[in-house]
């Protein structure tokens, strides 16, 4: 017969309790796991995507190899400098963390950041501070060259309604008694002619 030894209590490991995978290593340094990669779909949405936020952590000592990794992501997924430089929005996130421009330590750590990325926006997602600014900004990138009128739709104008909604900004939509939408678009030049070319008879 075989003795089959009682399982280790909680608190001892005989191997490793974990679920597998799982690998036991001799000590030494530690690195940090690879990326995982991104969906298919996740990726088109990127390649795609208008604006792209870089949210850096404004405290991290490492913040400007950071910023070198994803921008070396986005040129594997196709976008080259010029691209990254036009739809990228920089991000400082934990600046409350930066609470003393005086101690050498987080002088130092500003001047990082201001050499690395000078026009981020500077918030904090712990306090709030600084998201009225990051909205202002993401307004100013997405509206430029954007047109903003008013459309009204019936019941019977679903497909106007529907392209609208696929290619516009719909800031606004307000429904009368009527069933009639009066919707408050914000959309490229190029479409709006578009659009009305196809529905003429629904005037701005």
């Amino acid at each position: 017969s075989v003795e089959v030894p009682p399982p280790p209590p909680p608190h001892q490991s005989r191997a490793c309790l974990r679920p597998p995978p799982c690998v036991l290593r001799a000590p030494g340094p530690w690195h940090p796991p690879p990326p995982l990669p991104l969906a298919p779909q996740a990726m088109e949405e990127v390649v795609q995507a208008d604006l792209l936020l870089h949210v850096h952590d404004a405290a991290s000592p490492l913040v400007a190899e950071e910023a070198g990794d994803v921008r070396d992501v986005l040129a594997e997924l196709g976008l080259d400098e010029q691209a990254q430089d036009a739809r990228l929005l920089s991000v400082l996130n934990k600046t409350d963390l930066l609470v003393d421009q005086n101690a050498p330590g987080d002088a130092a750590q500003d001047d990082i950041l201001q050499n690395l990325v000078p026009d981020a926006v500077r918030v904090s997602a712990m306090t709030g501070a600084g998201m009225d600014d990051l909205l202002a900004a993401i307004e100013a990138r997405i509206g430029a060259g954007r047109h903003v009128a008013e459309v009204v739709v019936g019941p019977a104008d679903g497909a106007a309604r529907a392209w609208l909604f696929a290619r516009g900004d719909v800031r606004h939509s307000e429904t009368s008694d009527t069933g009639d939408v009066r919707l408050q678009v914000a959309m490229e030049t190029a479409n709006w002619a578009r659009f009305h070319a196809r529905w003429p008879g629904l005037a701005e």
